[in-house]
């Protein structure tokens, strides 16, 4: 079997409630991914909510792919692990997953 040779995520601490992008960076393949998914606890985040998520599979160049998911700032509330999935058969991999985090942080509001 082979496998992609290399998925590098790109996690990211954000501020509670703002629109942020996530990315999954995917090398050295000849020819653009088959397929992008990306989850949220195992579910496709399109079937979630899809005005809360915008997802692209990203454009092949120079060897590389970099698909992305915007986390719209009304479903940015809370620490949450997404995961890209990734389906190429050049590598012959169906639904390689690698987990990005989107950690969020906010101010306790006085009152």
């Amino acid at each position: 079997m082979f496998f992609l040779s290399d998925v590098q995520v790109i996690s990211k601490e954000v501020d509670i409630g703002t629109e942020n992008t996530i990315s999954c960076v995917i090398t050295g393949i000849t020819r653009q991914l088959d397929a992008v998914v990306w989850k949220m606890s195992g579910s496709d985040v399109t079937t979630l909510s899809g005005s809360n998520y915008a997802v692209s599979a990203g454009a092949y160049g120079s060897n590389s792919q970099t698909t992305t998911l915007t986390v719209k700032a009304v479903a940015n509330t809370a620490d949450t692990t997404y995961t890209c999935a990734v389906t190429s058969d050049e590598w012959l991999v169906t639904d390689r997953e690698s987990n990005v985090r989107l950690n969020v942080f906010g101010k306790e509001l006085e009152t």
